[in-house]
């Protein structure tokens, strides 16, 4: 069924992206992984070094982001977990594209009160925005199977 198959492709890769971003922060810091992400982005586009965020980041934000990477890297272990066993843990899809929704919201609401960040996260805005309208769809499509 193409449905299972796109739904279990897509967690699989988000989960395995949600655990290395959420190790990074982790390891190396939120200012680290945002300027890693911001220059890859703008490599790939052929444009000049992004602007270091290490001045936007702080103590406080620097020890906030660590304390919510684990929870990041979790995530992404049970979008992974549920994509390996889909039929028995389907019912899990809806709360967890819900999850991620709100991570998008919650970029949208900072865009709107801080101003537009580096067009890398505007990027993973609108994939946490679509992403989970996807699985939703995958997933009432395979409820009807």
């Amino acid at each position: 069924m193409a449905a299972r198959r796109t739904l279990s492709a897509l967690m699989i890769v988000l989960g395995a992206a949600a655990m290395a971003i959420g190790l990074s922060i982790y390891v190396f810091g939120a200012a680290w992984t945002a300027e890693a992400a911001m220059s890859l982005w703008d490599r790939a586009l052929g444009r000049g070094p992004a602007a270091a965020a290490a001045a936007a980041f702080g103590p406080i934000f620097e020890s906030e982001l660590r304390f919510y990477a684990p929870f990041w890297v979790v995530y992404g272990a049970v979008l992974i977990s549920t994509a390996r066993d889909l039929p028995a843990k389907l019912h899990r899809i809806p709360a967890l594209s819900a999850l991620f929704f709100a991570g998008g919201v919650g970029r949208a609401l900072a865009w709107m009160q801080a101003g537009a960040p580096h067009p890398a996260f505007i990027a993973l805005m609108v994939i946490e925005l679509v992403l989970p309208l996807i699985f939703i769809a995958c997933w009432a499509i395979i409820r009807r199977v």
